[in-house]
């Protein structure tokens, strides 16, 4: 009894987790079938193998439905940035399109539709409500003030050109930034992971040298600190890489 209700518990969730990002619409279909299907194979064979241990077989369970909650999550995350490079081409169709004598919502639909369908349905609604009834909303794809910016030139027809040049050369400028703020942190990584291999080498070394009963103490600390410095590091390395 209590393997079979660990069992529906997994399928449940794996089941459930699969119609939550199925219903974000930013993973294929067929792809979040495809995973479900796979993971609660998993979970049934997994019941079927530890029918006689429960404490394993809720254990396997529970790490079979995190690994699909974390393995749609990255699937999603990766799709959104690829959505997201289309903003900046959405933007330079759009200009390009004004340039060439078009109008700046028919230029925008034109833009938009040279894009791909997941894209025009996340960019569409932005443009079908008004700026002042949605300020506060979050935008999968856009920041606040992108989003701000994109309802203002829909509400005002003056000035179109203008003001998408300006965002347009306004993300050029934040991407070039955060690309070379990611090779600093990049580099920060490296350094942390050079520390880490040095600290393992250090205690592979010494441990059966000395023993670890008498440098146990002195291991323990500078293992500590190690880690307390690694944290620092990519904290601060973090913290500072956004700042625009």
């Amino acid at each position: 009894m209590i393997i079979f209700s660990q069992t529906l518990f997994g399928l449940w969730f794996v089941m459930r987790t699969s119609q939550l990002f199925r219903d974000h619409a930013l993973i294929n279909t067929s792809t979040v079938t495809k995973t479900g299907t796979v993971f609660n194979t998993i979970i049934l064979l997994i019941a079927f193998s530890f029918a006689n241990n429960s404490t394993m077989n809720a254990f396997l369970i529970l790490l079979v439905v995190i690994c699909n909650f974390l393995l749609l999550n990255l699937l999603e995350r990766r799709q959104i940035d690829t959505l997201k490079s289309e903003f900046p081409l959405f933007l330079d169709r759009w200009i390009l399109n004004i340039k060439m004598g078009l109008g700046s919502r028919a230029a925008r639909d034109k833009a938009l539709a040279a894009l791909s369908l997941p894209f025009q349905m996340l960019i569409q609604p932005i443009f079908a409500v008004n700026p002042s009834d949605s300020t506060d909303r979050r935008h999968v794809l856009l920041t606040s003030s992108m989003l701000n910016d994109l309802q203002r030139i829909n509400a005002e027809s003056h000035l179109t050109l203008s003001r998408l040049e300006t965002l347009r050369s306004n993300i050029r400028k934040t991407e070039d930034f955060r690309r070379r703020s990611g090779q600093a942190t990049q580099q920060v990584r490296i350094q942390a992971t050079v520390m880490l291999f040095i600290q393992l080498a250090l205690a592979l070394y010494m441990i059966p040298r000395y023993g670890l009963r008498q440098i146990g103490d002195f291991l323990t600390l500078s293992t500590l600190l190690c880690i307390a410095g690694l944290v620092s590091m990519l904290l601060l390395a973090k913290k500072s890489s956004w700042n625009i």
